[in-house]
């Protein structure tokens, strides 16, 4: 059964989807005076959170009655929750990337598509890129598969699936892609390619990432 899908702009982490922003607004740092401490730190429009890390460990960010949270209270909380997640994205970023390259032409046409002074990260646009490249790759899809998708997601939208069929060719790989996508980036998690500063984090991150995911693998059928 084909579930209810939203396209995504970019893969990231446990090949989860994350948005690019972009925005015209210039970010602002902290002041260096101390007496400027307590200043926004953050941009008239937008915030920042990297604005924020830059503060000293011992700045507080909020308190209630007399408990407060510091700087490097919500650093040693984050680094404790999201270590393992972090270091996983990372390791599927760099395969995706290494397995399907993108130039800086590449990078720098989708770049034009957000307007000409709109400011875009590289490096994601860049994720975005191969992680189409990724899914595409020798993909096909049957009129069944394409039926599947529509009754799930669009059979309310007012448009009949002969209507919609050319736009669910294009939308099909975001679907049905990610499977063949991460058996290719587990093809390429050997040791000479990832190095782990010990085993222990080797064991708890394929415990929790690369286990599950092969065991999906297994129950779902691909539309290949």
């Amino acid at each position: 059964m084909i579930k209810k899908h939203l396209k995504p702009i970019l893969v990231v982490g446990a090949l989860s989807f994350l948005v690019i922003g972009c925005s015209k607004e210039e970010e602002k740092t902290p002041q260096s005076d101390s007496s400027k401490k307590e200043e926004v730190v953050s941009s008239k429009d937008v915030f920042q959170a990297e604005s924020y890390y830059k503060l000293k460990d011992d700045d507080v960010l909020v308190e209630v009655k007399g408990e407060k949270l510091t700087v490097s209270d919500l650093k040693e909380s984050a680094f404790k929750q999201l270590m393992l997640t972090e270091v996983n994205q990372f390791i599927e970023n760099q395969l995706l990337l290494q397995k399907y390259p993108v130039s800086d032409s590449e990078i720098q046409k989708l770049a034009d598509q957000y307007g000409k002074d709109a400011k875009v990260d590289r490096a994601q646009l860049k994720l975005q890129l191969a992680h189409e490249k990724a899914i595409n790759e020798g993909f096909t899809v049957t009129d069944k598969d394409l039926k599947a998708i529509y009754d799930a997601n669009f059979k309310d939208s007012g448009k009949t699936f002969e209507e919609m069929k050319e736009d669910l060719k294009k939308q099909a790989p975001y679907f049905f892609g990610e499977s063949q996508l991460s058996k290719n980036i587990a093809s390429l998690r050997t040791d000479e390619n990832v190095k782990f500063r010990d085993d222990k984090l080797k064991e708890e991150v394929n415990n929790l990432f690369v286990q599950p995911t092969q065991e999906e693998q297994t129950q779902t059928p691909s539309a290949q």
